[in-house]
């Protein structure tokens, strides 16, 4: 995957980019609620620096600023943090779908092994 000319090697069904991924989505919810009510120039900074620390979290110390800049452009991060996201989704959709794939080769459909629970 690529962002903002950054190149980036992102598994989704990988444990360890799994686990990064999902402390950064709810670390960035943390971040959305201490930037509100805040002055906007604040408001920037937090949320700026915080998707910066994502994109270090998940692929290593310096790839914020490698892949936001050095500043703390808002549109830019979020656009950035926008598209990481939405390859995690992308790739989560493919995951889930293997994950039913397996769950019949191992048994059964979700729906039967719901019915042999009641049981």
């Amino acid at each position: 995957m690529q962002i903002n000319g950054v190149e980036l090697e992102y598994n989704y069904s990988e444990e360890k980019t799994n686990r990064a991924t999902m402390e950064v989505v709810l670390y960035m919810a943390e971040k959305g609620d201490e930037s509100v009510g805040k002055p906007l120039p604040d408001s920037i900074g937090i949320l700026s620096a915080g998707i910066k620390h994502c994109f270090d979290l998940i692929f290593g110390e310096g790839t914020g600023e490698r892949v936001c800049g050095k500043e703390n452009d808002l549109l830019v991060c979020v656009n950035a943090y926008s598209e990481l996201i939405e390859e995690k989704q992308r790739q989560e959709e493919i995951m889930l779908e293997s994950a039913r794939k397996l769950q019949e080769l191992l048994g059964g459909t979700e729906e039967e092994n719901e019915k042999a629970e009641e049981v």
